[in-house]
C-alpha cells in the first residue's frame, strides 16, 4: 500500500523537487527478498523507488534505528511489520514520518507531497 502511495507522490513531483529526492524501500525480510525478487516486485511501482536488501544484521540495525516493528507469523512465510514512510535529510537526519490514514478523505500522496515541499526547496 505505501509503495503505491509513494509511486503516486513521485508522479506529482515537479522536476526541481524530483531531482533532489531519492526514494528507497528496505525489506525487513532479506532471507526471502533477494535482489531478483525485489526487481520483480519493483516493476509494480514507480521506477525511481530503489529496492534494497542486505545482510540480516544490517537490516536489523535499520529496523532498530527506525523503530520498525517486524515479526514472523508462526508457521508462515509472511512477516507482520509496521508501515511507515520516513523523510530523511541529505545528512541522514530524521525529518518526519508518515503513516497512511486509510479512513481519511484526504489524498495521502498530497499530504506527503506537501511535507516534502516544506523541506525540499
Amino acid at each position: 500500500m505505501n509503495l503505491g502511495i509513494i509511486s503516486e507522490t513521485l508522479a506529482k513531483l515537479d522536476e526541481k523537487t524530483d531531482n533532489k529526492l531519492q526514494t528507497f524501500f528496505i525489506t525487513v525480510d532479506p532471507e526471502r527478498d533477494n535482489t531478483e525478487r525485489l526487481k520483480e516486485f519493483q516493476q509494480q511501482f514507480d521506477h525511481r523507488i530503489q529496492m534494497l536488501t542486505g545482510e540480516r544484521q544490517k537490516i536489523d540495525e535499520v529496523v532498530a534505528k527506525y523503530k520498525v516493528y517486524a515479526s514472523k507469523v508462526d508457521g508462515e512465510e509472511e512477516i507482520n511489520h509496521s508501515s511507515m514512510i520516513y523523510l530523511i535529510s541529505p545528512e541522514g537526519k530524521y525529518v518526519t514520518h508518515f503513516v497512511a490514514d486509510l479512513n481519511s478523505d484526504e489524498s495521502q500522496s498530497d499530504k506527503i507531497l506537501a511535507e516534502i515541499k516544506k523541506y525540499v526547496s
